[in-house]
């Protein structure tokens, strides 16, 4: 592998995480949480949230990224094994799918950028 494109790889790791949580949020508020959920950006639920969102972005990213395709299939057996609490489903299905989503795509351009 070239130093460009462990740089590309670094790079688009980096994009797929971090900010990830932010589009997480965007989504989730544009759209609407549950109003009789707890869960509000100062609390301690909705940190956890965030930090467990962002380990899986990155897990994803990480699978997809080295092995495309069944990557993606890996990833989405890792959602079928995930438990999501029984008060907020609506809530957790939309952040972790979200979450997915940005991680899959983000794994895909990187890939497609780095081989070049």
């Amino acid at each position: 592998m070239t130093p460009w494109a462990v740089g590309i790889y670094t790079v688009g790791f980096l994009v797929a995480v971090v900010p990830g949580s932010l589009f997480v949020e965007a989504v989730i508020k544009q759209v609407g949480a549950d109003p009789s959920t707890p869960l509000t950006s100062e609390s301690k639920a909705w940190k956890q949230s965030r930090i467990i969102g962002m380990a899986e972005r990155a897990l994803v990213f990480l699978v997809v990224a080295a092995y495309g395709a069944a990557g993606v299939q890996a990833a989405a057996l890792f959602f079928a094994g995930k438990t999501i609490p029984a008060g907020n489903r609506g809530f957790y299905l939309l952040g972790t799918l979200t979450s997915f989503a940005w991680a899959i795509f983000w794994a895909i351009l990187v890939r497609a950028v780095a081989v070049r």
